[in-house]
């Protein structure tokens, strides 16, 4: 069974996950190329699971693209490892257990300014996905960053500045 195509939506692109992307590697350097965000989701398709490992060698190759990696409470603090020394790597907050330490984990080894506000709707609700970044001891600043000023950084949503 072939994966999911690579889809574009707005300013950012979703794509399957890593072990399918590299069956779709002229698609990949096509969509690097493009200069928006290639969002990863850590999920199973086609019996495969992209993992932190895998997504820090797709930024390795691809220096210049921002690739947000999805489902932090997922890939946990194996994954935020992989990737943290890479500056173009973005993690979200949201998947699994709601776990206001692990978003604290996050912006300790990867700085606040790449962790971003993921709700995993509609698989779950928004209060707790929200909840654990607003139980965690970051500053205020800390919090908005991850809340949303983030997001309109990396997807360069112009004119929402708040």
């Amino acid at each position: 069974m072939l994966p999911s195509p690579i889809t574009a939506r707005g300013s950012y692109v979703a794509g399957p996950s890593f072990a399918n992307a590299l069956k779709l590697f002229p698609t990949e350097r096509l969509l690097f190329g493009s200069h928006a965000p290639l969002f990863y989701p850590r999920a199973k398709v086609a019996k495969t699971e992209s993992n932190g490992a895998d997504i820090a060698a797709l930024a390795c190759r691809h220096p210049d693209a921002r690739i947000i990696m999805a489902h932090m409470t997922g890939i946990g603090r194996r994954g935020v490892q992989d990737v943290e020394e890479l500056p173009n790597v973005y993690v979200d907050t949201s998947g699994g257990w709601y776990d206001s330490e692990m978003v604290e984990y996050a912006v300790r080894h990867m700085g606040a300014e790449r962790v971003l506000f993921g709700s995993d709707y509609p698989g779950r609700d928004y209060a707790p996905q929200i909840g654990r970044v607003l139980g965690t001891n970051l500053s205020e600043k800390d919090k908005e960053k991850v809340l949303w000023r983030n997001a309109v950084s990396v997807l360069k949503l112009d004119g929402c500045q708040g």
